[in-house]
């Protein structure tokens, strides 16, 4: 086991704990790691070269660091990392990254946060590491089991937009919500998720008005 603030160390699995049959959340020990909310990292099954790229999903002030992932069909590292138990062992390297909040959008800022799928990471790591954030996110799922943790955030603050299904705060894809509402009343937003959405929220946020040095982005695939 080793404590760093940034280089590769071996971690330490607590839980895998399934939101859906395929996407999981999965608990390490921290070993003191200094991660600043919305930083990623890359995983490792120990003695191997091959990683994947995580945002961080807890809190920076929690005793643990936890990865919200979904298995890839025929991936290679998320079948052997679901199946990992308490007391494996995964090597981290990192962390890095810039997604991160400015003293400014966590003190007075209006902040639109828009995400698909798994890409509510760094989010989650936000709204549980920042007290009092003015936010609104947005989640783009299929269904409705894809909302994953949706309980952690504020039902006020929270829109999930269901693509496959009704019943829900928006039937269809978060691109559809936003051309229904005000973005210009944001000061910033920020998107993390499926290039395609990014570059559709970028063209719809310009269209508007809103200036592009505003617009922050992570992209996950």
């Amino acid at each position: 086991m080793t404590d760093l603030k940034f280089g590769l160390g071996i971690f330490r699995v607590r839980s895998v704990r399934f939101i859906t049959q395929q996407t999981f959340v999965i608990r390490t020990d921290k070993n003191q790691l200094d991660f600043l909310p919305g930083q990623r990292i890359k995983m490792y099954i120990p003695n191997e070269s091959i990683n994947r790229k995580y945002s961080v999903y807890s809190g920076k002030d929690e005793p643990f660091l936890e990865f919200l992932i979904r298995e890839v069909d025929e991936g290679y590292l998320t079948p052997r990392i679901k199946h990992l138990k308490a007391g494996d062992e995964l090597e981290i390297l990192g962390p890095n990254g810039h997604f991160t909040l400015q003293k400014i959008h966590k003190e007075s800022d209006s902040l639109l946060f828009v995400s698909t799928g798994t890409g509510v990471a760094p989010f989650h790591s936000y709204i549980n590491s920042y007290s009092g954030l003015n936010y609104h996110l947005v989640h783009g799922v299929r269904s409705s089991d894809e909302a994953y943790d949706r309980e952690d955030y504020d039902e006020q603050r929270l829109t999930v937009c269901t693509s496959r299904e009704t019943g829900n705060d928006f039937h269809g894809r978060v691109t559809d919500y936003l051309k229904s509402i005000e973005i210009q009343k944001y000061d910033h937003i920020f998107l993390c998720g499926n290039k395609e959405m990014i570059n559709e929220v970028i063209s719809l946020a310009e269209n508007r008005g809103f200036d592009k040095g505003r617009i922050h982005i992570e992209t996950y695939f």
